[in-house]
């Protein structure tokens, strides 16, 4: 798939192509997440957590870069893809920080279900139970 600044190829691992040799801070960032030179390209073989690594170098590359979409969860017209493995949600910067307060804080962001040990992303027909982020 052709990024604008790179174009990235997902088989039997995962290739990185520039178009010139990137700077040093993004060849810092595709040999701490496994990559090597290969002749004409950065390879890795592991596949798992390729996208997510895409995206970030994407994010970097093109720092510039608009929103994805509206937030999921409130509507805010500046959400970005928040990369949770398969299913990656649209949140903007609040909902997405109320999501990992609660998180961190290893408790689910609606009072009284504290007891569960992941929490529930906001967003859908629970928005309203979560005040933190749907402000």
């Amino acid at each position: 798939m052709n990024y604008g600044t790179f174009e990235a190829t997902i088989d039997h691992g995962v290739t990185i192509t520039f178009p010139s040799k990137p700077d040093e801070s993004v060849r810092s960032m595709l040999k701490a997440n496994g990559f090597r030179w290969n002749r004409s390209s950065w390879w890795r073989q592991r596949v798992a957590g390729a996208a997510d690594f895409i995206a970030a170098l994407e994010r970097k590359m093109n720092p510039k870069r608009g929103p994805d979409a509206p937030c999921w969860n409130c509507g805010d017209p500046n959400g970005y893809f928040r990369h949770r493995g398969a299913a990656a949600p649209v949140w903007c910067d609040a909902c997405n920080k109320a999501v990992l307060d609660a998180e961190q804080a290893n408790r689910h962001p609606v009072d009284g279900l504290n007891d569960r040990k992941q929490p529930t992303p906001c967003g859908g027909p629970t928005a309203s139970l979560f005040p933190a982020c749907c402000d």
